[in-house]
Order: C-alpha cells, then structure tokens, then sequence
C-alpha cells in the first residue's frame, strides 16, 4: 500500500510540472519584447525636426504621411482591437556617437512618445513639446522635454514605430540621428550634423515632390535657414546681385541687350512701406464647361490694409516640381479691403488639375504666402482659404469673400504632397514663410540635386522575422482544477494524521458526555 502511494504522489507532481510548463501564469498577460522589423516602403516619414529653438526645451518633429488613406495613430486609453499603435522613440547622444545606437531597444514611457490623432492623406503631422508654437503653427500632439524626451544639440536620435497590438510586432518607418560637429573630426557613417539653434533639418524631396527613404532607413536632410512646420521643403530663389565693379552705364549693353544695372535687385514700391503683403485666398484650377482652362482659371489675391498696395514687380508662382512665375506689370494696384482674381488669359498661369500649388513673391522672390498643395480636382470646385485652412468648395467667387458649400463626395488624393479633403475633415493651412533679412542667407538649389541622386529604390528587404505570437494566459478553470488536485493531493499525504486527529477528538469528548448524564449525588 505505502508503494501505491508514492507511486499516486509521483503522479500528482508530474501532472502539476506538466500543467504549469505547458500554461505559463501572466501577470496582466505580459508579453516578451518584440522584434523591431524595418518596414520596406515606409507609410509615415520624419520630415522636419528642431533641437533647439531658442532654448533647450523648444523642440518640435515633423511627419508626413506618404499614402493615399488617413492614418489613425489611434488613443491608447480608448485602443481598437487590431489597430497599431505608434510611437516616436528617443535615443541620447552617447547612443549614436558611433552611428549604431540599438535600435531594437524597447519602446518604453521613459524614452519614448505615444502618439494619438489622426495625420490625412499626403498630409503633415506636428509634435512639439509644451506650450511651444514652432512657426507660430500650433501642434497637432505636445510632450514634455524631460531628459529622455529631451533633443539636445549634443547629439540624439529619433525611431517612428508602428507596434501591432495583437501580435506585438514592431515595425520602424523611420530613423534618424544627429551629433555636434566637433573640430575636423569627421561624423560617423549616416549621423547628420545637428542644426542650429532656432534651426532645423528638413528632409528634401525628389524631384517628383515625393520623399523617400534611404539605405538603413536614415532621411535624407538638408538644413534650412528658416523652420518650415506643417509645411513641405522648397528650393530657395536666387536673386542676382549686381556687382558694384560692373559698369553701370545704360550705353554699354551685353549681348543679351541687358546691362549690369539691370541684374540689381528690385525694390518694392515705396508706397507699400508698413503694409501687409496681399494674401492668396483662393484657386480655380478646373473651371467647367463653358469655361476653359486657358482663359479662366483664377489666382485670388486680397488685399487686407486701410491702403491701396502696388503690386508692382511683386509675382505669381504655380507648380510643385516645374514652377512658371508671372509678375505684375507697372499700375497693378489692390484697392483697400478687396479680393482680386488674377485670371489665366491675363497672366498666363495653368493651374494643374492633377494637383499643384500657387506662392505669392515679394519683387525680390522671397515667398510671402502660399497655398498648401492640393489634388486632383473636379470641375469647377474652388481651393479656397476658409477660417486659416485651405479646403475645397464647390462654390468658386472671384473677387470677393469666399463661400464654403463642403464637396459630398472627397476627392482622391495624388501621390503630390497633398491634403485631402472630405466632408468632415479639412487640413491644416501653411504660414507665411519667414523671409530672409539678407541675400546672403538665400541657399541654391545644389542640395535638392544632391538629394536627387541619393534616390534608393524601394525594394527593401525586411531585416528579421517574425516574432513568435505571445502564447495564451491560461485558463482559470485550469488553474481550478490544479488547485482541487493540490487539496486531493494534500488529503491523501496526510490521510493517517487527520483520522488519527478525529479519532483523538472522540476520546477527548467522550468522558465531558458521561459527566453531564451522570444522576445528581452518585
């Protein structure tokens, strides 16, 4: 009999080992750290980011996305079954000083962001830290600068991640890293040198306006004298300075019937000194029948002032990659508090159909104000400037306010830099960009050739496998069950003791019975 119990017991155990290595316990069913995958064709680039804007804690980052559908980042407090989350993750300058930080390391609180909200189609998302407006934009999400989340012009590094919330797989779209130059000591392969205070680094786009990737998943930037947020890289314009050596005098012509004079930089009129430059306020790139596209497409200016504004040598650019420019010739003025429309049988501008933008140029061609780009267009739907946010109307005014009447239907966005628009969204307006104080700032357009030869193909190969799907909690009737042979268990080992133990309480309470039955006086 002592042999068939230990033999029970042995089984028990056994079972018990089995169960538990089999069904693991999680607590709040935790799952190992996943594998950080590099996505081939990225849905979401890193396009702009400042370390330092003034001071330490002023710092923003720039994403666009890249596809033809919105993108929910989505609220970690509210998750969707199914839906990625996304996080912008942190690394410190010691990390990258090699140029191989560990980029598999795990997104945490402590060095990373969760994103939420939702960036449009072809449209840019903005992530500044608290109560800082970069451009004077205001941000789409804000952080705090704390000293994992904090940029610093030593050197950092950034990681834009996608986690799959059902099989914890990580995917990176984008990776970046910056360090101080320092001395004649070259930068590490692929770290760019960190931009300056109150600048910034820029991604370029190819020459077909799209951005892309390059090898290891490191943008391509540029820096950029003036900070662009929610707003896409343009080549700057470079304006010819006369050179003071050159002979001024109107009778010595060149050959191309142009003198020294002539290449001088123009000034605005002097009737416009302390007045605010006329906005664009509305397009009409695709006027219906019987209109047509050669005489009545329309650029809208409107005059905002108390005063008349001469617009004088001022310009009118269209085009995102091959831009055509028309300057208002001598007596073109703005009456106070007036829309004018510019049509194209005067001016000669062709608005594309399939997506496009328009500047406004002061006579020196620093941009003044522009359109956000948009898409392909309907017939006679009007891009129109409505509460500080560009969007489309089927209800085209030239030259006077606009009307919003919202498009049932949204129309598809193209693979140009474009904001979508629909029914219940509208995306964010540009600003102004800031212009130059001096010539000297103005840049050539050698770094956006530069970066045209650094296009990669798009066929990329995802760096691991898949992670392992994170095995099932077990089941609590299973851990009932456990339990109820860990109870058997203990009755049967000590069956002996416990009937001894009753045995013992019966002798025990048998001699009180007696006494309490016994008759009085015996």
């Amino acid at each position: 009999m002592p042999h068939i119990g230990r033999q029970i017991r042995v089984g028990i155990a056994t079972a018990l080992c089995v169960l538990v290595s089999a069904f693991p316990v999680y607590a709040a069913a935790t799952t190992a750290p996943a594998t950080i995958q590099s996505v081939v064709t990225p849905d979401i680039f890193i396009t702009e980011f400042q370390t330092n804007g003034g001071s330490a804690a002023q710092e923003f980052v720039e994403l666009y996305n890249g596809t033809d559908q919105d993108i929910a980042f989505g609220d970690p407090t509210t998750p969707v079954a199914g839906a990625p989350q996304w996080k912008l993750q942190f690394f410190n300058s010691s990390s990258v000083k090699t140029g191989a930080p560990t980029w598999t390391t795990t997104p945490t609180t402590s060095n990373s962001v969760t994103l939420t909200g939702t960036v449009s189609a072809h449209d840019y998302f903005l992530i500044a830290s608290n109560d800082y407006l970069p451009g004077g934009m205001t941000p789409d999400l804000t952080y705090a600068a704390s000293s994992s989340h904090l940029m610093t012009d030593t050197g950092g590094g950034l990681q834009l991640l996608s986690i799959d919330t059902t099989t914890a797989v990580t995917m990176a779209h984008d990776r970046v890293m910056w360090l101080a130059e320092s001395g004649d000591t070259a930068l590490p392969q692929g770290v760019l040198a960190s931009p300056a205070s109150g600048k910034s680094l820029q991604r370029i786009p190819n020459d077909d306006s799209e951005y892309v990737a390059d090898d290891g998943m490191l943008a391509e930037f540029g820096p950029e004298d003036d900070i662009t947020p929610l707003d896409g890289w343009l080549p700057p314009v470079i304006v010819e300075q006369a050179d003071p050596a050159a002979d001024t005098d109107d009778s010595d012509a060149t050959a191309g019937g142009t003198t020294a004079a002539d290449d001088a930089p123009v000034l605005p009129p002097v009737s416009n000194d302390g007045l605010t430059a006329p906005q664009i306020t509305e397009l009409l790139p695709n006027p219906a029948t019987p209109l047509t596209d050669a005489n009545d497409e329309f650029i809208e200016l409107y005059n905002p002032n108390n005063a008349a504004f001469d617009l004088e040598s001022y310009k009118l650019e269209v085009g995102t990659t091959t831009l055509h420019t028309y300057a208002f010739p001598a007596g073109t003025v703005i009456a106070p508090l007036t829309y004018v429309a510019f049509y194209s049988a005067d001016t000669g501008l062709s608005l594309s159909n399939s997506g496009g933008q328009a500047r406004f140029r002061d006579p020196a061609g620093l941009v003044l104000n522009e359109t956000t780009a948009y898409g392909t267009v309907a017939d006679n739907q009007a891009w129109i400037l409505d509460d500080g946010v560009w969007q489309w109307s089927t209800s085209a005014t030239p030259s006077v306010a606009n009307i919003l009447t919202v498009p049932v239907v949204a129309i598809k966005a193209t693979k140009v830099a474009t904001p979508k628009a629909s029914a219940t969204k509208t995306t964010k307006a540009t600003t102004t960009k800031k212009a130059s104080t001096t010539t000297a700032k103005l840049k050539t357009t050698k770094a956006k050739t530069t970066a045209a030869k650094k296009k990669v193909t798009a066929a990329k190969t995802a760096a691991t496998t898949l992670l392992d799907k994170p095995k099932t909690p077990i089941h609590m009737g299973i851990l009932v069950a456990v339990a109820a042979l860990a109870v058997l268990y203990g009755l049967y080992e000590y069956r002996h003791d416990i009937a001894h133990k009753f045995r013992q309480l019966g002798r025990n309470r048998k001699p009180g019975l007696t006494d309490r039955l016994a008759p009085a006086g015996r």
